[in-house]
């Protein structure tokens, strides 16, 4: 799965890079909630770019049903926190299914990540998807329950033509009411996380790289 912010380099030109990376740490860190509740592993974020997987390092049958339920309650956080904070950040997500190739390489500045066909197709679809919809392939679409169906609101179908893959079919969904109004959305984004996550972002980033 990708998800990133839409119009992320000129909301970035407008605003202080304290707020925007503040955001950035909000959003990301409700995001990273929300792994730890669904079972979702997060790879790592890339700019405003969030990347995050099922069936890895733990393998889960129902990585498809996993992975689009996520993203489905990432638009309800988002959706959640424009209310709260009064803003109009849109997200655009992509996912597609298949086998990956993990491992952390270097010898610095570890960190887990993926490669291979699976996850290119992925970003593929997060970059032809739209503002507040996921978009994903065929693939992942067979692999889907009628439970997960049933959290659609909306459901088209598109061929995309992908880089070196040429024209695949795709679906491009918008979450159901009661997915995108749930309450307990807020909880991702509470006024205490918000304070935490300020909190960690003053202590790690402004001290050692703006030398406050």
């Amino acid at each position: 799965l990708f998800a990133d912010i839409v119009g992320f380099t000129e909301r970035s030109a407008r605003n202080p890079a304290r707020q925007v990376v503040q955001t950035l740490v909000e959003l990301f860190g409700a995001f990273d909630a929300l792994t730890d509740a669904t079972g979702v592993t997060k790879i790592k974020t890339i700019g405003d770019c969030y990347m995050a997987a099922t069936g890895v390092p733990v393998g889960n049958s129902n990585h498809a049903d996993t992975c689009i339920g996520f993203a489905l309650r990432m638009l309800g956080i988002v959706h959640a926190y424009n209310l709260d904070r009064t803003t109009d950040i849109a997200v655009r997500i992509g996912v597609h299914s298949g086998s990956v190739i993990g491992g952390v390489i270097g010898t610095k500045q570890f960190c887990f990540d993926l490669w291979g066909d699976t996850v290119n197709v992925a970003a593929r679809m997060e970059t032809a998807s739209e503002p507040n919809k996921i978009r994903f392939s065929a693939a992942t679409y067979g692999l889907l329950s009628q439970a997960t169906l049933g959290d659609f609101a909306t459901i088209e179908h598109h061929p995309v033509k992908v880089k070196g893959k040429g024209e695949m079919q795709t679906a491009l969904v918008t979450p159901s009411t009661a997915i995108l109004t749930d309450p307990a959305h807020r909880s991702f984004i509470s006024i205490k996380n918000s304070q935490q996550a300020s909190e960690k972002f003053q202590a790690m980033f402004l001290a050692d790289y703006l030398g406050l």
